[in-house]
């Protein structure tokens, strides 16, 4: 595997594989040209293996594209830093950022054959979650076209990923098992604490607009976010309307006492007890 997480590394250039084709073999350009995105009169420009080492990098494939072919393409330094294996073609990286363009192109294609629509409100389209109404949406709808242009209010820093072998909590959560799910969560907070798709909010968000086509997961998901974030009033009145549409009554009426506790003005909370009330005599 492609050993991504490392703190200070000693690291020589290894080139251990190389293609390119014999139309285009300018590969030393890239190899020792590499420059800042400002550049000023007397700059330098930096080899690949010093960016390697300044940044601590121990392993990095390159593919060059060249009137739409792959003209070259190689691999530099080590794949598994612990172990010393070598870098190869064959060599699987983390996609990162260059899923973004190959998603881009996918939806354009779908554009293209009238499946998508650039215009459109993206929540006609979505399906297991849905962006969440707010103050922003209700003047103005978000489109396909703002979502592919960085524009539509929804960019984040970035996502940590996951190396191979690495637990996926999500899909822990998927097959029942809580305890190990919540580990996991966790675990993974605690590894990247400003991880976007790990907060409060975005899990609520995502929780709440997968309940109608994953009531389970959802509603475990919701749990999960209580079990992180006990303190917040949110959590609980979202996990409440969790059991409210399942038909729990009793649950709702608990975790919604949960919410006020914690906020005892928590409006929507206060709403829906108010509610539960007149249906049935609370004790």
């Amino acid at each position: 595997m492609v050993n991504l997480h490392f703190s200070v590394l000693s690291l020589f250039l290894i080139c251990s594989s190389t293609w390119a084709s014999p139309q285009y073999e300018n590969i030393t350009a890239v190899e020792n040209g590499l420059l800042p995105a400002n550049v000023f009169k007397g700059d330098q420009a930096w080899t690949l293996q010093e960016r390697m080492q300044h940044y601590g990098v121990p392993g990095v494939g390159i593919a060059v594209i060249h009137d739409s072919k792959v003209a070259w393409f190689k691999t530099y330094g080590l794949a598994d830093r612990e172990t010393g294996e070598v870098a190869e073609n064959s060599t699987l990286f983390q996609a990162g950022s260059v899923s973004k363009p190959v998603a881009a192109f996918g939806a354009l294609q779908m554009v293209e054959a009238g499946e998508l629509s650039l215009d459109a409100d993206v929540n006609a389209s979505l399906k297991s979650w849905k962006l969440p109404e707010n103050e922003f949406t209700a003047g103005s709808r978000v489109t396909l076209k703002q979502l592919l242009s960085h524009t539509g209010g929804l960019t984040v820093h970035g996502f940590g990923g996951y190396a191979v072998g690495d637990e996926v909590p999500g899909e822990i959560l998927d097959t029942g098992a809580y305890e190990d799910a919540l580990t996991a969560f966790r675990a993974a907070l605690k590894k990247s604490s400003d991880e976007e798709t790990l907060s409060e909010n975005y899990l609520n968000g995502y929780a709440l607009n997968s309940l109608e086509d994953s009531p389970t997961f959802s509603t475990k998901l919701l749990q999960i976010n209580t079990d992180l974030y006990p303190d917040s009033a949110n959590t609980w009145d979202s996990l409440a309307l969790a059991y409210q549409k399942a038909g729990n009554k009793e649950k709702a009426i608990e975790h919604y006492r949960n919410a006020l506790k914690r906020d005892p003005k928590f409006a929507s909370a206060l709403r829906a007890l108010a509610e539960l009330q007149r249906t049935e005599e609370l004790p």
